[in-house]
């Protein structure tokens, strides 16, 4: 059936129901592409939560709990410190959403490049939601 339909010069007519992709079915083909951590974070508690992933990419062991933020930050260069907290800030305030290429530290004393982004989504007392990408494992200076 599917080789048949290969070489048809006149498609057939679909409807966007044809074309059912979930979000989860996103994240999970991207997923195969590039390393791609999710996390949320409660506006109402301040608590975050990563995916596995995340932690991967973050070199931590990963915990069902809500993260150590103060530990998860140090991995970072301080600039970017206070970049991320600028975005998740006017993120959660404005409503918005967000992406920065981060630094995030690496085993041998340099930093890989990462893109942190994440947007607000208005589900009980409001949080945030975004993901991170890994966009080279190789050290960027310092």
């Amino acid at each position: 059936m599917f080789s048949s339909n290969l070489h048809r010069n006149d498609p057939p007519e679909h409807s966007p129901a044809d074309f059912a992709v979930s979000a989860a079915d996103v994240v999970d083909i991207a997923g195969t592409l590039f390393p791609l951590g999710l996390w949320r974070a409660e506006l109402d508690t301040g608590l975050f939560y990563w995916s596995a992933e995340t932690f991967r990419i973050h070199g931590m062991e990963f915990s069902a709990a809500p993260i150590n933020l103060k530990q998860a930050l140090s991995c970072y260069h301080a600039q970017d410190v206070q970049l991320m907290g600028r975005l998740v800030e006017d993120a959660a305030v404005g409503r918005s959403d967000f992406s920065a290429a981060l630094r995030l530290g690496d085993d041998a004393g340099g930093y890989r490049q990462i893109v942190f982004g994440g947007r607000y989504r208005d589900v009980g007392a409001g949080e945030l939601i975004g993901y991170f990408h890994e966009v080279s494992g190789s050290p960027t200076p310092k």
